[in-house]
This record gives structure tokens, sequence and C-alpha cells, in this order.
């Protein structure tokens, strides 16, 4: 399925693991909304625009515009989305996560998680 093992923007790097699209934010990312769209470009030719399970890393990131926010949260982006676990470590990744989800408001099942092992728990129910 896939050409590359891994793909990096500016702000991610995207990897598959066990037929998961892995998206690990970078350390300090302050995601702007012309970084969303240069990452929604970069996985949409990593993942040949087919419908996945992801498990999103945001512990490391620095900030998200609302913006970008809003934008991940649109039809484009959630439709290449099965479901997404989000892995939240930090206060304020866990921060981000809450605003993400309860106000913007992701189309496909979107959950926030402490761990990666609950997380791949959660998306396991998604075959």
């Amino acid at each position: 399925m896939l050409v590359e093992e891994k793909i990096e923007t500016e702000t991610v790097i995207f990897f598959y693991e066990d037929d998961i699209l892995n998206i690990n934010f970078k350390e300090d990312a302050d995601v702007k909304l012309e970084n969303a769209k240069e990452n929604l470009k970069a996985r949409k030719a990593f993942q040949k625009e087919e419908k996945v399970k992801v498990l999103s890393d945001v512990s490391n990131v620095w900030n998200i515009s609302k913006d970008a926010r809003a934008f991940f949260a649109t039809k484009q982006v959630t439709d290449l989305n099965i479901a997404m676990a989000m892995i939240a470590k930090s206060f304020s990744s866990k921060i981000l996560a809450n605003f993400f989800m309860k106000f913007n408001k992701p189309a496909t099942p979107t959950k926030m998680f402490n761990s990666k092992e609950k997380a791949l728990a959660w998306l396991s129910q998604f075959d």
C-alpha cells in the first residue's frame, strides 16, 4: 500500500503502524492554517485518499491556531478518517484536544487518551 515509510511536513510526521496512520506533531509545533493545509495535502498523497484509522499524538504541540483547528474538523479532512484517537499528555495539549473536540466537533469519532495503549484499544473497535 505504501511507497514511503514516512513523510514529514514542517509540523508533523506521518507513518503507518499496523494499518493505523500515525500523525505525530513535532516538538513545539505552532500549527497555523497554512500548516494545516500543507499537512492535508501531504496526508492525501501518503494515504492515497483511503479512509483510515488515525492515531494522532498532539503531546508536543505548542499551539494550533483557531483557523487550523477549524480546518482539521472540515469534511475534507475528516472524510479521510474512520476514527481518530488523540494522545495528549501535557496540560496544554489536553486543552487543545478538548477545544478541538468540543468546539470544532469533527464529523468522525474522535477521542482523547493519555496513553497509546488505551488509544489503540479504542481504535480496534472500528474494524
